[in-house]
């Protein structure tokens, strides 16, 4: 994942999500952990429907989520992301973003 998040932000400056997945060649679920595992780094941001490196401000909205997915795996155990979704009533891509989180901090190891 480290080098996937390298990969996706190494020279970001404002873009919205579908240049993102234009310019990175990356799917969606793998744009969305990536910003998850940035996000717990503090190393980007959301304004104006674009995403640019810097401080976080998606802590509330991600670090919620993370923990709505922890303790849906903790649960569950072993479950696939729209299982996920469903369980924890997150939005798909927001469950990527969570588990991109999860990643970065060593408590989840694919998806």
């Amino acid at each position: 994942m480290q080098a996937l998040s390298g990969r996706s932000f190494k020279s970001m400056a404002h873009f919205p999500e579908q240049e993102l997945l234009t310019h990175t060649l990356l799917t969606k679920p793998q744009l969305y952990a990536a910003i998850g595992w940035l996000a717990r780094e503090n190393k980007i941001r959301k304004e104006n429907n674009a995403f640019v490196l810097g401080e976080t401000n998606l802590v509330p909205y991600i670090g919620k989520d993370a923990g709505k997915i922890w303790k849906a795996l903790e649960i569950w155990g072993e479950v696939d992301p729209l299982s996920l979704s469903r369980l924890s009533r997150i939005a798909e891509h927001d469950v990527f973003t969570a588990v991109g989180w999860l990643a970065r901090e060593g408590k989840v190891m694919a998806l």
